[in-house]
């Protein structure tokens, strides 16, 4: 028998949201009712692309749809899921949830209330090799997370904390099974009014430190996270798909170093795909609203921390 499709729409379809259009269009018994976007060029260009409808209001399609996934700058999130949850779409939604941990708790209720799925935009969970990699993860002693990029100019609207470092922070929270004691942090602003690197120390209730630094202004791309415990270490290398390790043969009483790639995949699409059966099974999301909420809070305790910027604090040379 065959599905009847579910009725998805995409609300802002600039650099990232215009993906989330593309791979819902390639998914057989998913039904792309249309694009939204306030730029009425870029909503009619996504549109006639990919041949659907195309809408500058967001709420010309409330009650249309069953599924949606919200993709604007993250200040617009909370007003613009609630709406949709409202009206008894499930929606996705990109990281960060929302700019406040409040915002996060109203949208959650919410979906109790109507009985609608909240996933958040967690990318990195669905990378191919993180099954292997968590496999591996018992009782982490200390963890490294590295997450570099040049600019690009996209994403400037938030921190680089809710940009970029809440993808490990929700990756640390998932493998390290402990509350978060404290937590320390440093960061600057260099393009403008956000911070746009920073280095974050958490200190976990059950003495696991992790480090975590997140930059969009370095000159090279680097994605990873090492894991140190009693057995040995584990680093997993986000963009080559690769997981390496040294761990203790306690048999033999030496170590043995490993070094695996996982086939590449459309992790967007695996990502957006779950959502999907989620949505028709109603199954649990992999990426919870509550899961993003913690790393939200854990996140607005960084920038808390990120008082005074470490290069506007010294003397500067006299122009005269």
């Amino acid at each position: 028998m065959q599905k009847t499709p579910i009725r998805v729409a995409v609300i802002g379809v600039g650099y990232f949201g215009k993906f989330h259009a593309q791979k819902y269009i390639q998914m057989d018994g998913v039904e792309l009712v249309g694009v939204v976007d306030v730029s009425p060029e870029t909503a009619q260009r996504e549109a006639l692309l990919l041949k659907t409808a195309w809408y500058t209001d967001y709420k010309e399609i409330l009650g249309k749809v069953e599924a949606v996934s919200i993709c604007v700058p993250t200040c617009c999130h909370y007003l613009i899921a609630k709406e949709f949850l409202l009206s008894g779409a499930d929606v996705f939604i990109e990281k960060p949830i929302t700019n406040t941990y409040e915002e996060a708790e109203e949208l959650i209720q919410i979906s109790k209330e109507k009985g609608k799925l909240i996933q958040v935009g967690h990318l990195e969970q669905f990378n191919p090799a993180m099954p292997a990699f968590k496999s591996l993860v018992e009782d982490p002693w200390i963890v490294e997370v590295s997450r570099l990029t040049p600019y690009s100019g996209r994403g400037t609207d938030v921190s680089v904390i809710l940009d970029l470092m809440i993808h490990d922070i929700d990756l640390v929270l998932s493998i390290v099974k402990s509350d978060v004691k404290t937590v320390e942090s440093v960061g600057e602003a260099v393009l403008g009014g956000e911070i746009d690197f920073a280095v974050s120390k958490l200190v976990f209730q059950n003495g696991c430190h992790a480090f975590l630094q997140a930059s969009r202004v370095s000159p090279i791309m680097r994605r990873e996270i090492n894991v140190f415990q009693k057995n040995g270490s584990i680093s997993l290398d986000f963009m080559n798909c690769r997981v390496s390790t040294v761990l203790l043969d306690a048999k033999k009483n030496t170590t043995v170093s490993t070094d695996k790639e996982f086939y590449d995949h459309d992790v967007l699409y695996g990502e957006l795909i779950s959502f999907i059966n989620c949505v028709r099974t109603r199954k649990e999301p992999v990426i919870t609203a509550t899961m993003a909420q913690n790393a939200l809070a854990i996140a607005l305790e960084i920038m808390a921390k990120i008082k005074k910027p470490i290069f506007s604090s010294l003397s500067k040379p006299n122009p005269s």
